[in-house]
């Protein structure tokens, strides 16, 4: 879990020995399923839009052309996203699944380590949330205030921002990591739903 410019980052990777998928197959293994639920608890508590995304490696697992890595990677996505909403996600809670085949490895110096083949999912913060519901919409994005050189100078509430979207995630990524140490009996507290920002 890392605390990013866009939110909170959760990426669930694959170990050569537990693997997340068999290979060329969508279906979750029990134990990363158990892990998705044990995440949907905690993630269902905030009202934050969430990003699912799927990877592979860079193996071709099949000849067939019309089903690559690109749809095996939505496949995982979506397989991901059933599970998420079986743990308590809501539908409304889910800003988009997507395929990103190999094209953003985890390991960069080896495309085809099983370590690439991944789960990652954005708990979008309100900023990154806005940006994505005017690009589905059409609209033209907002301006960047890290694009703006005139603006560059003068004082603003960006770092601020920033710096409350790291707390506000940061309490967040540690609520999971303690749950995640914790015994897997049913928690008590469902959370204030507070938006992280």
């Amino acid at each position: 879990m890392e605390v990013t410019r866009e939110g909170l980052q959760i990426q669930i990777v694959d170990k050569e020995s537990r693997p997340m998928f068999d290979s060329g197959s969508a279906v979750i293994k029990s134990y990363m399923n158990d892990i998705l639920l044990a995440l949907a608890e905690t993630i269902a508590t905030v009202p934050n839009r969430l990003s699912v995304s799927g990877h592979t490696d860079a193996h071709l697992f099949t000849e067939t052309r019309d089903y690559t890595n690109w749809e095996l990677s939505a496949d995982r996505a979506n397989a991901a996203r059933r599970s998420l909403e079986k743990g308590g996600v809501r539908e409304q809670q889910l800003a988009q699944v997507v395929g990103m085949s190999s094209s953003v490895p985890f390991n960069k110096d080896d495309p085809n380590s099983p370590i690439n083949r991944r789960i990652s999912i954005l708990v979008m913060n309100e900023q990154t949330d806005r940006k994505l519901k005017a690009q589905q919409d059409g609209e033209p994005l907002p301006e960047d205030p890290d694009f703006a050189p005139e603006k560059a100078a003068e004082p603003s509430t960006t770092e601020q921002q920033t710096l409350n979207d790291f707390e506000a995630f940061e309490r967040l990524r540690k609520t999971m990591t303690r749950k995640n140490a914790e015994s897997r009996q049913p928690a008590g507290n469902q959370g204030s739903g507070e938006f992280f920002e």
